[in-house]
């Protein structure tokens, strides 16, 4: 009987350690983004590499071309930076096709870069993404201190 009271207990405290460890990872990454500097950047050409996905069942792999954009951009201190730091897709993405026509209209990209590692950079916004990965950890967590709490009404 003891032994379930503490499993139980353990099982709820570990569920809301979760919960509440991604909201506070969430709002330490959003904040991390705001140190990002904005600049405009420039397509200059596209890095590619082959990539193998599974295509409706375990067996069948097909190999693909995936592509991301090097763009060449101007830091605050006036150093050039040629870097391919966004995610890689498919040509038949809509990301690909806006990349594209952004190469080639020649029109400029707006990125955000870290001031402290230049090479890294986003494109849009991801704060949707962080908030997304805390909901994720809070029903994660929801669901283990259940656990927890079923497990502590054990007789």
């Amino acid at each position: 009987m003891i032994i379930t009271y503490i499993f139980g207990s353990l099982f709820f405290i570990l569920g809301i350690f979760i919960a509440v460890y991604g909201c506070i990872q969430s709002r330490k990454k959003i904040k991390g983004d705001l140190r990002y500097i904005q600049t405009d950047g420039e397509i200059i050409g596209f890095d590619e590499r082959i990539s193998k996905i599974k295509y409706k069942s375990i067996i069948t792999v097909v190999k693909c071309k995936e592509y991301t954009p090097i763009i060449r951009y101007t830091t605050e201190k006036g150093q050039v930076i040629e870097s391919a730091d966004l995610p890689y897709t498919l040509k038949i993405s809509p990301d690909y096709k806006e990349y594209y026509e952004y190469y080639r209209s020649g029109e400029r990209i707006t990125i955000k870069y870290n001031p402290e590692f230049p090479e890294k950079y986003f494109y849009k916004s991801r704060k949707f993404q962080y908030i997304r990965e805390a909901f994720y950890k809070i029903i994660i967590g929801f669901l283990i201190s259940g656990i927890g709490c079923a497990i502590f009404m054990i007789k």
